[in-house]
């Protein structure tokens, strides 16, 4: 995310500006933030500018950088299964059947899959 510089001014030169993200991002710098990459959740940035005054006249100004997933995860069945009670020679009226893995993906990690079986079962 390119983050928009800060703005700050006094009546006397400022002699630095620096900036603490605290959240889902813990980091510390000088200067602007400029471009950062950051996870899911909310980073709180506290900037700090101190003037060349002595002593040092601070001022300090917070914004938030929210990050939300909103893209949907994928998953797909695997074809489906004809088969017969004979299939697995048991000779009652039932059949073991290995169901092939669904595959998933997600553009974050997929926290868990599920399955419910209807009908017969």
């Amino acid at each position: 995310v390119a983050i928009t510089d800060a703005t700050f001014n006094d009546n006397c030169s400022v002699s630095s500006i620096a900036w603490v993200m605290t959240g889902a991002v813990n980091d510390t710098g000088s200067g602007q933030v400029g471009t950062y990459t950051f996870p899911i959740g909310t980073t709180t940035i506290t900037y700090t500018v101190s003037d060349n005054a002595t002593p040092a006249n601070t001022a300090t100004d917070v914004m938030t950088v929210t990050v939300t997933d909103n893209e949907n995860p994928t998953v797909n069945a695997t074809s489906n299964v004809v088969t017969t009670t004979s299939a697995d020679a048991s000779g009652d009226c039932t059949v073991d059947v290995a169901i092939t893995d669904a595959t998933f993906n997600d553009n974050c990690s997929v926290s868990s899959i599920a399955w419910i079986m209807t009908g017969a079962v």
